[in-house]
């Protein structure tokens, strides 16, 4: 039993029709963005190795709020990455908005690309939205990087921040602190999920965007960081990106230089079981509560 969880469901439970209204009206008042156009993208030095990038997820990685996925959170992370590495970045993107995880590990794992060398994953904030509890969550988190495993092998999947949801301007008190909270515990258990496996990271800074804004000199007000109150702007997700690449390479450490990872069919061997403590294994059998 999830007790933090357990315990704010129950206090929350009266502000409930209200939480379910706002959600009406804001849906209702927030105008309908497209995805970013191009999910597809190549570059760095022509005679750099390789490095095959799938970005895969719901709306962050679909690039709501940016024209192109070039100026959106992929392209910016792939060309910050061929910058710091010297590689020649390949990289797709697969999303969705609207999309919760179980359902990106359903209609979007299948179709990425087997050689991948990393995966990008952005998702948790739909989850939040639709009051996923954290036992759900993690469920379908393990699900999710053992679907990547088995059509991947062990390539190094990297889960993204969950959505800042305690900033968007466009949501009312108690939602910033209903669906807040609850993402802050999805991000807990999300967490617990990539410190149990190999190969699984998740950058889980608690810095706020006005934060990483003011640190980076934007120089910007605090609603141009938002494209609608609640996607980010051309301007934050190459932001986000630059930041991504930094903890990536620096704090979590990740190489991605290594030749070892491919068996002789070219694929990367996967052994689902190694290195997971009894809670991880535990995770795959959890059902809905």
């Amino acid at each position: 039993m999830h007790v933090p969880y357990m315990l704010r469901a129950a206090l929350s439970f009266p502000a409930l029709p209200l939480l379910y209204l706002q959600g009406r009206r804001l849906r209702a008042e927030i105008p309908r963005l497209r995805n970013a156009r191009g999910p597809s993208g190549t570059i760095g030095e022509e005679n750099a190795s390789s490095l095959r990038i799938t970005f895969v997820g719901e709306s962050s990685m679909a690039g709501l709020g940016a024209a192109t996925h070039k100026e959106a959170f992929a392209g910016s992370f792939s060309q910050e990455i061929a910058s710091q590495l010297t590689r020649r970045v390949h990289w797709q993107v697969f999303a969705r908005s609207g999309f919760v995880t179980s359902r990106i590990t359903r209609s979007l794992i299948p179709r990425i690309d087997p050689q991948s060398d990393l995966v990008v994953v952005g998702t948790g904030g739909n989850d939040a939205f639709r009051l996923r509890s954290p036992r759900r969550f993690r469920a379908e988190i393990m699900q999710l990087v053992r679907t990547v495993r088995d059509r991947c092998g062990t390539v190094p999947v990297f889960f993204v921040r969950l959505p800042p949801i305690r900033e968007f301007p466009a949501f009312s008190r108690l939602m910033k602190r209903t669906i807040g909270r609850l993402g802050e515990l999805l991000s807990d258990e999300l967490q617990e999920v990539a410190d149990s496996l190999p190969d699984v990271y998740f950058d889980n800074r608690t810095g706020t965007l006005e934060e990483l804004a003011r640190e980076q000199s934007l120089g910007v007000n605090f609603r141009e960081l938002f494209s609608d109150g609640v996607h980010p702007s051309r301007l934050t997700y190459q932001t986000w990106a630059r930041d991504s690449v930094r903890w990536f390479l620096q704090d979590a450490q990740c190489n991605l230089n290594a030749d070892d990872r491919h068996d002789v069919q070219g694929r990367k061997p996967a052994d689902h079981h190694l290195h997971m403590g009894s809670d991880a294994a535990e995770a795959f059998s959890c059902g809905s509560v």
